[in-house]
């Protein structure tokens, strides 16, 4: 597929080709964050794009590959999103010959949620947003009837999750192997709504207002738990906590706002937060001891979010207030 991957320069004629853009001048500039693909900025007058194109070897030290045919998938679920929220990017076109997708890109000022945190600027209406329209995409898909087909195959959730996160996880960690694996079996197996399965803060664009949220990268969605995307995103939340001890109780402050708002809207039986909690648990241990570890967490850091996740995996906890006295008892 190497020959067929585009580039900088050639990006402008294909998509010409395809009818998406004009024959008048038009930019285009590469995106940052492509390890699993291409991702190109178009601009041409006030057409603002993104182009996606899905890559079969992930650029990372160790071999990790995925099918290509994600991409496709993915914008099935952007396309299901901007139906079910009205906001959001919205799909211009798919090509399943050359694994490309091309979408609305957000305004010049929005910046994605990761950022926003590591410059100390903690909203709860951020959060907040997210678990609204995270609910309504689990609410609105339940059932699967209207779902494409695609959504249930989940090779590239079990290959770019499951395999890195809680399986790398469970052979490095043999005392919570068994629970570990378990687990992992849940969320192969558990069919309830359409799942992001990837709501890292760095997946949730954040525009002038805070309670501006776009939900992007919708590669390994697929037809499966609620569950991971709570236990993701509440991961997310926790181990910022631990690097950040001074954001501590705005960042506490944000998971209330998120379950609270999930919680009001989901349609639909509620969350099993006792399952939340341990996937919380498992994704803790796979960011120190899994093929994706955090970047950002020094020595001390990976120390606490080891011992709260090995905790979590095997307790019963069924709310965040556990689950920050634990974290509070292991910093020190």
């Amino acid at each position: 597929m190497t020959e067929k991957l585009l580039t900088k320069a050639s990006v402008l004629n294909y998509l010409r080709a395809r009818g998406i853009i004009g024959e008048s001048a038009a930019e285009a500039r590469l995106l940052g964050g492509g390890v699993s693909n291409v991702v190109i900025a178009v601009t041409q007058g006030e057409k603002r794009l993104v182009l996606k194109q899905a890559l079969p070897k992930l650029r990372v030290e160790t071999e990790w590959l995925a099918p290509v045919e994600r991409v496709i998938t993915e914008g099935k679920a952007i396309d299901v999103a901007s139906r079910i929220l009205g906001t959001g990017a919205v799909l211009r076109d798919s090509d399943d010959s050359r694994f490309t997708i091309t979408m609305d890109r957000a305004d010049d000022g929005w910046g994605d949620w990761k950022s926003i945190l590591f410059a100390h600027t903690v909203q709860a209406k951020t959060a907040a947003e997210v678990g609204r329209q995270i609910a309504l995409i689990h609410g609105n898909t339940r059932g699967g009837e209207d779902l494409d087909s695609d959504f249930f195959r989940t090779e590239p959730f079990e290959l770019l999750r499951l395999a890195p996160y809680y399986l790398a996880t469970a052979a490095a960690a043999p005392a919570q192997a068994q629970r570990i694996l378990y687990l992992a079996e849940e969320l192969r197996t558990r069919r309830e709504c359409l799942v992001h399965g990837d709501l890292s803060p760095k997946n949730i664009l954040v525009g002038t207002s805070p309670d501006q949220v776009w939900l992007i990268d919708w590669e390994v969605a697929h037809y499966g738990d609620p569950s991971f995307d709570l236990a993701f995103v509440i991961t997310h939340l926790t181990m910022k906590s631990i690097h950040f001890p001074q954001d501590r109780s705005a960042l506490d402050a944000s998971g209330d706002a998120f379950t609270a708002t999930y919680e009001a809207v989901k349609t639909g039986p509620p969350p099993e937060w006792d399952r939340v909690i341990a996937h919380v648990g498992c994704l803790l241990m796979a960011r120190v001891l899994g093929k994706s570890p955090a970047e950002y967490l020094d020595a001390r850091g990976r120390a606490a979010v080891l011992e709260v996740g090995r905790t979590l995996v095997q307790s019963s906890s069924n709310n965040l207030t556990d689950l920050r006295t634990l974290r509070d008892r292991f910093i020190k």
